[in-house]
């Protein structure tokens, strides 16, 4: 194999600005030179679809990436945490971050990225102010990515009650694999629904783990507090980009012939191989869940079973 030639010694190394310059023109620093991907949305303007983020993690901030590669430019951003010198291993922002609020690290790549972009970012938990209610009435859709179940039951409570589309997204305990549940008022089951149904056919992916009491504790950590490895950033990666693309299904589906309305609405992923859970790499299931004539949040007064 050839090796490229090493580049003469004396030769200054250019500074990014020098580098810039000598590169290929380009559009202006202060808007997003979307040219080559408009002819994938047939027209429709995605800079005016609004999105409110709640958990800023590494699933969150890796799902909100490629939306804002796309031209979605419209954001609330909710999340109570700073980044801490353990998160850089998982998640995309970057060490000058440390110490601050992930909201912000988030906001900044987004501008960064696009300067046109709004948004607004909040370093709150949901339940603890009024700010969020006023957000996801605006906002086309919510995408949930927060890792407390209560946390998730509440986002889910409110999303039925304002009647706006939630996404939900999960990584399961060391990555194994994941979920990503949509809900749309009148059309699916609410997140709580999917609980019902997973329940009832025994598709609850945490209780599907049969493992011994020494697996639950030292290979899953099913249980332990202070348990805190969700995946890999590749694990979690995949499935973030799943539940990005779902919420994408949502703003644009079937407004550009090229992203087709989703005819599902719960989506499994494995990611490896695991007896009695997932039969092979990078196994996916998908099911369209109705709202539950028994669902304790109301969703629908007449729902049918999946």
């Amino acid at each position: 194999m050839t090796q490229n030639p090493q580049a003469p010694a004396d030769l200054p190394t250019p500074t990014p600005r020098e580098a810039d310059a000598s590169a290929a023109p380009h559009s202006s620093d202060s808007t997003l030179d979307t040219g080559r991907i408009d002819h994938l949305l047939d027209g429709f303007d995605v800079g005016q679809v609004e999105i409110t983020v709640v958990g800023l993690g590494s699933g969150g901030a890796s799902a909100v990436q490629p939306l804002a590669m796309s031209g979605i430019r419209r954001w609330h951003l909710f999340d109570p945490d700073v980044l801490e010198p353990v998160n850089l291993v998982k998640h995309p922002a970057t060490r000058p971050w440390l110490g601050r609020p992930k909201t912000e690290a988030v906001k900044s790549w987004i501008l960064d990225r696009n300067p046109e972009a709004q948004v607004e970012a909040y370093q709150e938990d949901v339940r603890a102010g009024q700010a969020f209610a006023k957000a996801a009435a605006s906002s086309a859709l919510v995408l949930c990515a927060v890792d407390d179940p209560a946390a998730r039951s509440w986002l889910n409570a409110q999303c039925v009650e304002l009647r706006r589309p939630c996404v939900t997204g999960s990584v399961i305990r060391t990555g194994l694999g994941g979920q990503v549940y949509l809900y749309v008022p009148g059309e699916t089951g609410c997140f709580s629904c999917m609980q019902t149904v997973a329940d009832r056919n025994g598709a609850n992916l945490e209780d599907a783990l049969d493992l011994t009491e020494e697996e639950r504790r030292h290979r899953y950590g099913l249980g332990e507090a202070n348990f805190t490895t969700s995946g890999l950033a590749i694990d979690i990666g995949m499935v973030a980009s799943f539940h990005a693309h779902m919420a994408w299904s949502v703003a644009v589906g079937g407004r550009s012939r090229y992203v087709p309305r989703l005819n599902f609405n719960w989506l499994t992923v494995g990611i490896r191989p695991e007896r009695g859970v997932f039969a092979a790499h990078y196994e996916t299931k998908r099911l369209l869940v109705k709202p539950q004539r028994d669902c304790v949040m109301g969703c629908s007064g007449a729902g049918e079973g999946a």
